[in-house]
């Protein structure tokens, strides 16, 4: 036992050695990047991270600085390669996107490069940097004409609330949809959870420090904890301060929703300016195709439906009114072309959701109390004259996303596990990516290794989920459904 401890000591003796070494040759990195000798910070720097901790703070550090380096030398290519790995653990790294735009710009990868001006110009506005190579791309495409290109740049923020309780399996599979296919927008999401297995709890927490699921390049992510009683001030709080700052437009969103395919958000956020009488545009039509034979859908489909002149893939339409009993005419509630509001994927004007809310008493503490009031209250609205509602909607011409029944992966407990599986094996913590793999886990969450540990301990290797994960992890298979 006593060989063992000196073993040990001697080990972590040879860590804080290589450490310290590797901190050393950074400092002599930057000495002679100060007296511009390039190569030989580069050289430094490289001995540097070679003795880092791989995807440590350290480690990235010395990537950023060799890519500064690689800027002097105008070695484009390998400004790419080195800040790209640095975005990839630091998304929001300014000076790494600032140096791997101009890198892009300098090898004529315009578009790439608009992408990053966009990412800098989301965190500083007037960045000149970037706002030189939209000016840039904006002159190509009037002077060209070029319509296939496109400014990603944009000023657009897109607001999301996204609710979830006791599910934080479906919870991180909703947001990696998210951020995989809303495009052309700002987004700003902010997740209400809520949760009363203590699991979920510790999930919702894992999920919280986990950079996948709490970065955005573009925009930003916030977890809030709407426990018993919580629930109402919190999302009251929330819309209220959305509402002084100038926002206008919300995305109402279910942890049932997975997109599958690229929503355009600037296009659906131009019905809602242009088109007042519009009230809402559902991006959850059409998805439900695995609970109700499609033609069943569309027979269920209004009479009249209008092709936005702004897209061609939005479609406008106004629920019949029937004067004889002053009431807008029923059609199936499931099939959602009836539901103005919907809290499954809806975009609507946070001045809607305000009138919702304060027609609520008393407040609402859960996320089931929230939808059937919701229906309660759409129900009034549905009775109400022409005059004090819109009934036009507008919805994508052919499906965005898909709707899952949370009771497919089991009960709370059930479908926890089946995260902590993924995790577990995701992440290497099997054995199979070796004895690093807890540390680096941990390191990327902000979590002390025991911590990490304990999330996964009692989880079962040879476990197998009841459903596969792919139908949430990969929601992409559902496009041609």
């Amino acid at each position: 036992g006593g060989g063992g401890g000196g073993g040990g000591a001697d080990l972590m003796a040879r860590i804080d050695a290589a450490d310290a070494s590797a901190e050393g040759w950074k400092q002599k990195g930057g000495e002679a990047y100060k007296r511009q000798d390039y190569k030989e910070a580069i050289r430094c720097y490289t001995q540097a991270y070679s003795l880092c901790e791989p995807r440590s703070e350290l480690a990235v550090t010395c990537l950023n600085n060799r890519a500064a380096c690689h800027a002097q030398l105008k070695s484009h290519g390998l400004v790419v390669e080195d800040a790209s790995k640095v975005i990839q653990e630091q998304p929001a790294n300014i000076k790494a996107l600032l140096r791997r735009m101009v890198a892009y710009d300098a090898l004529c990868r315009h578009s790439e490069a608009l992408e990053d001006a966009g990412a800098v110009l989301t965190m500083e506005p007037k960045n000149a940097h970037a706002l030189q190579v939209v000016a840039k791309k904006r002159q190509s495409l009037t002077r060209k004409g070029n319509e296939n290109v496109q400014v990603v740049h944009s000023t657009q923020v897109l607001c999301v609330f996204l609710f979830t309780e006791d599910r934080p399996l479906q919870c991180f599979a909703c947001l990696r949809s998210l951020k995989r296919h809303i495009v052309g927008v700002t987004l700003n999401v902010y997740v209400f959870w809520r949760a009363a297995e203590r699991k979920c709890i510790h999930s919702y927490q894992l999920l919280e420090a986990l950079p996948e699921t709490s970065k955005l390049t573009n925009g930003k992510v916030s977890w809030i904890d709407s426990s018993k009683q919580e629930f109402f001030p919190a999302f009251s709080r929330v819309v209220n301060r959305l509402s002084v700052e100038g926002h206008q437009h919300l995305l109402l969103l279910s942890d049932t929703a997975l997109f599958h395919t690229s929503v355009d958000a600037r296009a659906a956020l131009q019905v809602l300016t242009e088109r007042r009488e519009a009230f809402t545009v559902r991006l959850d039509l059409n998805p439900r195709v695995d609970y109700f034979p499609e033609a069943r859908l569309l027979d269920s489909a209004p009479a009249r439906l209008q092709s936005f002149a702004g897209n061609e893939h939005l479609l406008l339409w106004t629920r019949s009114y029937d004067k004889s009993k002053m009431a807008y005419e029923a059609v199936p509630r499931e099939m959602g072309w009836d539901a103005i509001l919907d809290w499954t994927a809806t975009l609507i004007r946070i001045e809607h959701v305000q009138h919702f809310f304060s027609a609520l008493l008393p407040p609402l503490n859960t996320v089931e109390e929230l939808d059937t009031k919701a229906a309660d209250w759409l129900s009034r609205r549905q009775r109400m004259k022409q005059s004090e509602i819109s009934h036009r909607s507008a919805c994508f011409d052919a499906p965005r996303l898909v709707t899952l029944d949370p009771k497919a992966f089991g009960d709370a407990a059930e479908a926890d596990r089946a995260l902590r599986w993924h995790v577990l094996r995701s992440r290497g913590l099997d054995g199979s990516g070796g004895d690093n793999a807890a540390s680096k886990f941990a390191s990327q969450l902000g979590w002390k290794v025991q911590e990490v540990m304990d999330y996964v301990k009692d989880v079962d290797v040879q476990y197998e989920p009841l459903v596969s994960l792919d139908s949430l992890l990969e929601p992409e298979v559902y496009r041609q459904h």
